[in-house]
């Protein structure tokens, strides 16, 4: 019974639980590695900052469509297991260990990035020297 809650709520984009048993649920993975296949850039940021007017511009200016974007939190992060996407960005702080060919890009917080124009340029100078 508390498996088929769990998959309902997962079905439904609710994350309640922190799955511990991963076996029991490993038919799920296939279905988030698909989707980030599909995607270009992986954004590590705060829930309230994806729907950031600047967040968007960025993207915008790294010629990137939102449908391309996979977003999660650093506790998310943590528990991914599949092919990660070319570019990761984390804006919760930095980020190690092997991410197979991935450009690993870390800023300050979408709010910091919003008040200092030379984080900003960082940024994008990083961004410009990982494509290049």
């Amino acid at each position: 019974m508390q498996h088929k809650k769990t998959l309902y709520l997962q079905e439904m984009g609710i994350t309640r639980w922190i799955l511990r048993n991963e076996p029991r649920f490993v038919y799920l993975t296939p279905q988030l590695s698909a989707t980030l296949n599909d995607c270009e850039l992986l954004i590590i940021c705060a829930k309230q900052d994806r729907e950031s007017l600047l967040l968007t511009n960025i993207l915008k200016a790294f010629n990137i469509k939102t449908e391309q974007v996979y977003y999660c939190t650093m506790s998310e992060f943590l528990q991914l297991k599949a092919n990660f996407p070319a570019i990761i960005w984390s804006t919760q702080g930095a980020i190690s260990g092997c991410f197979d060919g991935s450009i690993i890009l870390n800023s300050p917080s979408i709010a910091q990035l919003y008040m200092d124009a030379k984080k900003k340029k960082k940024l994008w100078e990083e961004y410009c020297d990982a494509i290049t």
